[in-house]
């Protein structure tokens, strides 16, 4: 007996109510009306004999096989799109070059520069791991086309290191607590809070771009496609 086959419109709208939380806001962002889209969830937990959904009065929230369908759905979009680019764009020849901080660019740039590969095997990527000062000054100097910056509040700086391994060292050692990225936190690291420390506060990143063309649109579309589909602390 054949397996069922997800259909990548369905995705779309599952993802699109997943994001949105509720069904209302998703049918506007694909066009159709709540009741379809309705329809659709209904056929799909059917499909799979799941429920992907917990109702509730004014949002829904997924369940705990809706969140594993989530990470499905976006992979298999995303590979969808990457399939239909690679016959579709035009062929990109060249160099460009990004520069990232150590901590963004160790967790999003090996997936990035894989897709983009596939997706542009003629193109040479030239990456840059550096601080967000030195990144930003190579892209004012014309060596960067763009450049992932990171932006956060003032601080007092009790130990001063550029890669996540040295940070993780001073940690590990007793020197310091600091902010670092959730998914990096392993053994004997740990987290910590209601201990009198100030709030973080949120965290931005922003891609920094020399101009636009067509290598570099092709780039900053794999890298924006990444955070999209992807959780990142």
């Amino acid at each position: 007996m054949a397996i069922p086959l997800l259909d990548n419109d369905v995705l779309r709208t599952f993802v699109a109510i997943s994001e949105c939380g509720t069904f209302t806001d998703a049918a506007k962002v694909v066009h159709r009306t709540p009741s379809a889209l309705s329809m659709q969830i209904k056929q799909l937990e059917l499909t799979l004999g799941k429920c992907l959904f917990i109702r509730e009065p004014r949002q829904v929230r997924l369940t705990a096989e809706g969140e594993a369908l989530l990470d499905y759905s976006r992979r298999l979009l995303r590979l969808n799109e990457e399939a239909v680019r690679y016959f579709l764009s035009p062929t990109l020849e060249g160099k460009v070059g990004i520069g990232t901080s150590d901590d963004v660019g160790t967790r999003i740039l090996p997936e990035v520069l894989a897709q983009f590969a596939r997706s542009y095997p003629a193109v040479q990527v030239n990456v840059v791991v550096g601080s967000s000062k030195q990144n930003l000054a190579l892209l004012d100097a014309g060596e960067l086309d763009m450049a992932l910056d990171s932006a956060g509040k003032p601080y007092r700086i009790a130990y001063t290191c550029e890669h996540c391994s040295g940070q993780e060292a001073a940690m590990v050692a007793d020197l310091a607590v600091a902010p670092f990225p959730k998914s990096l936190v392993h053994p004997p690291l740990k987290e910590i809070a209601n201990q009198g420390l100030p709030e973080i506060g949120s965290y931005q990143l922003a891609l920094v771009r020399r101009g636009s063309n067509q290598l570099n649109d092709a780039l900053a579309l794999h890298v924006k496609g990444a955070f999209r589909s992807q959780r990142f602390y």
